[in-house]
């Protein structure tokens, strides 16, 4: 796998889970929940290179 192929990956992983996060909350917050919203996702692509 060729570095942009990996950061191609990485970048889909993370769509993936941000969709999958966010069903998750939803569902979360149906059940009574208290969701930060503002909450931001740390940049880790730079320890993963």
């Amino acid at each position: 796998m060729t570095s942009k192929e990996l950061e191609q990956a990485f970048k889909n992983e993370l769509i993936r889970n941000k969709k999958s996060r966010e069903i998750d909350e939803k569902e979360a917050m149906a059940q009574g929940y208290h969701i930060n919203e503002n909450y931001i996702d740390p940049d880790v692509w730079q320890y993963v290179k």
